[in-house]
């Protein structure tokens, strides 16, 4: 999973954090570039980019202090810089941008108004990875000349047909430093303000870590060392997911696992890198809608990730013995047993107890039965939200993204076999219908 290029039997396989291998599958990169020539393009026009980020949760106060962190002045190239940014984020009437998968914002930038359009999502494995395509603008309105090159004509025309119109606002005080770390260069933002939708309100208190330069491991491991001296939580929730969200009244949308699909020339090696990436981002886009707990089906796809990655961490002991293998399969257990009575409970009240009780119109007390339900409902779902923010959770993923970034599996196999590739005791097909059947 690293964004180094391949190196035969000692790398790592092409990965699809890399810029430069993105697959143009959404609308901001969909679209043709403008001509370069064109007098009306600029360099940022001309060529759409994928932002590498991933973001730490905290709370006003553990954010106040956080740029004393001793992780932080080690490797940073100075004291940092101070900015005040306003962002309105524009859709028309009917949500057409959003509906298409992009999110179109204007930002302040000092004296500037950038106006920026991103692909609301993320492809299957690409965990961090989301396109981008920035303009310069007059104001802080869309201009939709720049707008009509890098959207599709037939979304272009539903914008044009319609006026955009503001949708939320986020107003916040970003500070902002360049980090050297072995692995790379990461610019780090510690994000404190709001979002404002109409009478409704949010706060964000938030750490950016993109990458700017090197391995994708690179994030990962300044998050962990964050998250070794303060209780911060990974997470892949865009502001803008969150301002809709607010604006439209909406619970977290509800992300299913995708379906894993590999060429038939597809190596063990890239069978679970490709495997251990799509598990984790379906866990870390699961996690809102499982700790927001309106939706039942948030709980039930947090589980069916974990199963996920239980099972490929379990088949992954044939290839070679890891700690840190070990120690993701003991975390993910006990997350699993902290989500259990919270599906249970759910089930049995969505699903089991209604038929029942239409069935038997005649028998009391059914009313009585689902208050108590309820109530044993409501303490589960309070137990799963706990484990959620409970800080092993967040060290867990930060501690497997990074394993994974670097195929922490090849040491383990080294230790047996001598080298990597090597001829492990499962081959690709076997491993492959182990999973499938386990998951």
């Amino acid at each position: 999973m690293s964004q180094s290029a391949q190196r035969g039997d000692q790398g790592i396989i092409p990965s699809a954090l890399t810029p430069a291998h993105a697959q143009n599958t959404d609308p901001v990169a969909a679209s043709d570039a403008p001509n370069p020539s064109d007098e009306n393009a600029s360099v940022e026009r001309a060529v759409p980019t994928a932002e590498i980020e991933l973001k730490l949760l905290g709370n006003r106060e553990q954010l106040a202090d956080f740029v004393s962190s001793p992780a932080i002045p080690q490797y940073a190239r100075d004291a940092g810089v101070n900015t005040d940014l306003i962002a309105t984020y524009y859709d028309t009437p009917d949500f057409a941008l959003r509906k298409s998968g992009a999110v179109l914002r204007v930002r302040t930038d000092g004296q500037r108004f950038v106006m920026t359009l991103k692909s609301a999502s993320r492809a299957d494995g690409k965990t961090l990875e989301r396109t981008e395509w920035k303009a310069p603008v007059q104001c802080m309105e869309p201009d939709l000349a720049a707008l009509s090159q890098f959207l599709p004509a037939e979304t272009f025309a539903q914008v044009e047909g319609a006026q955009l119109k503001p949708v939320f606002t986020t107003e916040v005080r970003r500070h902002t430093r360049m980090l050297d770390i072995p692995l790379g260069t990461v610019k780090l933002a510690v994000d404190q303000g709001r979002i404002v939708a109409g009478e409704r309100t949010e706060e964000i208190n938030e750490i950016e870590l993109e990458l700017m330069d090197g391995s994708t491991a690179a994030v990962f491991q300044l998050a962990q060392d964050l998250a070794s001296t303060t209780a911060l939580r990974p997470s892949i929730r865009s502001k803008s997911a969150r301002g809709f969200d607010l604006a439209l009244g909406n619970p977290p949308q509800i992300t299913k696992a995708p379906k894993m699909k590999f060429d038939h020339g597809a190596t063990l090696d890239q069978v679970l890198d490709g495997i251990l990436r799509s598990a984790l981002q379906h866990l870390m886009e699961s996690q809102p809608a499982a700790e927001d707990g309106q939706n039942p089906e948030g709980i039930h796809q947090y589980r069916v990730a974990l199963r996920r990655l239980r099972s490929v961490l379990g088949l992954m002991r044939s290839i070679g013995p890891s700690s840190q293998l070990d120690a993701s399969r003991d975390d993910a257990k006990w997350l699993m047993s902290n989500f259990n009575d919270a599906r249970d409970w759910d089930v049995f009240i969505t699903e089991t107890l209604p038929p029942i009780s239409q069935a038997c119109p005649a028998v009391e007390g059914f009313d009585v039965l689902k208050r108590a339900a309820e109530e044993h409902r409501h303490k589960a779902h309070d137990k799963a939200r706990a484990a959620i923010t409970d800080p092993r959770t967040g060290r867990f993923q930060i501690a497997l993204g990074l394993w994974g970034e670097q195929a922490g599996w090849r040491a383990g196999a080294r230790k047996v076999w001598g080298c990597w590739p090597h001829r492990p005791a499962v081959s690709r097909q076997e491993f492959w219908r182990s999973y499938t059947a386990k998951s």
